[in-house]
């Protein structure tokens, strides 16, 4: 079977997951309880999430509002579109400074690293 494009970015999210030693959970929505996200993580002590989407696409409403209500509780989240490797050092910056500083956004990035949620300003 054929892997969809949002499979590919899934699949690279999740080698550089394991390559960071990094804790991740995929829950499987059956359509009951509370929404969530596509990837809960954590490492060094520090909570966050990862939201994949075929390049191009956006998270739903849905989606933004979990992403959002995580953001106010301490527990940032990130759009990932791409499993290009430009896409995949900025993930890994990304997630390291949330686990030293407790911030972010990632200063001075050029690319597009679309939408995160639960930063700095949220927390103010």
């Amino acid at each position: 079977m054929a892997i969809t494009p949002e499979g590919k970015v899934k699949k690279a999210i999740t080698k550089k997951l394991k390559e960071m030693n990094c804790w991740y959970y995929m829950p499987v929505s059956a359509g009951y309880g509370a929404p969530t996200i596509d990837y809960i993580c954590s490492l060094c002590g520090k909570s966050f999430c990862i939201e994949a989407k075929a390049p191009g696409e956006k998270p739903t409403t849905r989606q933004t509002i979990t992403m959002v209500t995580m953001g106010k509780q301490g527990v940032p989240s990130v759009v990932i579109d791409s499993g290009g490797a430009d896409k995949m050092k900025y993930l890994e910056a990304w997630i390291l400074m949330v686990c030293t500083s407790g911030r972010t956004r990632v200063e001075g990035n050029t690319q597009s690293e679309g939408n995160v949620w639960g930063t700095d300003s949220e927390r103010e």
